[in-house]
């Protein structure tokens, strides 16, 4: 009978030194898996400045309530429209400015149209921003949006007076590559 308890004793410990590899064993399983999860924070959703400026669309020294001029929302506007080309004739009033060809792949592909006034240096109204959003929206999909549609995207009331700022630009120059593209 001692050798049958003995026998039990010993088969009881080997049963838990199986159990206790296995368990590592899994243990160790899952552990090489976790770096395959991703992180919670990484989750969380991009700003539209964070998103633009990760896009090279806007430079870091810029604050999100200052005033966006023609000349960069243009620049903003092409780049997320599409590769800008060399070469194309420059609307006039931008002919010597560092924005001359982002004008001339907006020009060129309808977004400008011949009633937009060129002024690269001054501030854009909401009004604008969205007509030139709804152009290009327009153009690249041959979708049907009104630049009322557009301007709602900023949550301003009176487009034609308030002017729009580089926060509010990054977001409806997102919103529009998301309509035209369908990435965020």
């Amino acid at each position: 009978m001692n050798k049958l308890l003995e026998r039990t004793g010993t088969v009881r410990k080997w049963v838990i030194v199986i159990v206790i590899c296995a368990l590592s064993f899994v243990g160790g399983l899952l552990a090489s898996k976790a770096e395959e999860i991703v992180d919670i924070g990484d989750l969380s959703p991009q700003s539209d400045m964070q998103w633009a400026m990760e896009k090279g669309f806007l430079d870091s020294g810029l604050q999100e309530k200052d005033p966006i001029t023609q000349a960069m929302f243009i620049k903003m506007l092409v780049l997320a429209y599409g590769p800008k080309e060399n070469g194309l004739i420059v609307p006039q009033g931008a002919e010597n400015h560092w924005a001359a060809p982002y004008y001339a792949t907006a020009k060129k592909e309808g977004i400008i149209g011949c009633s937009c006034i060129i002024k690269p240096d001054s501030p854009l109204s909401v009004k604008e921003a969205a007509d030139l959003v709804t152009q290009a929206v327009m153009h690249a999909s041959e979708g049907d949006i009104g630049a009322n549609e557009v301007a709602g995207w900023t949550g301003k009331q009176n487009q034609e007076e308030n002017q729009i700022n580089v926060k509010e630009s990054a977001g409806l120059i997102r919103k529009m590559e998301e309509t035209i593209h369908g990435t965020s």
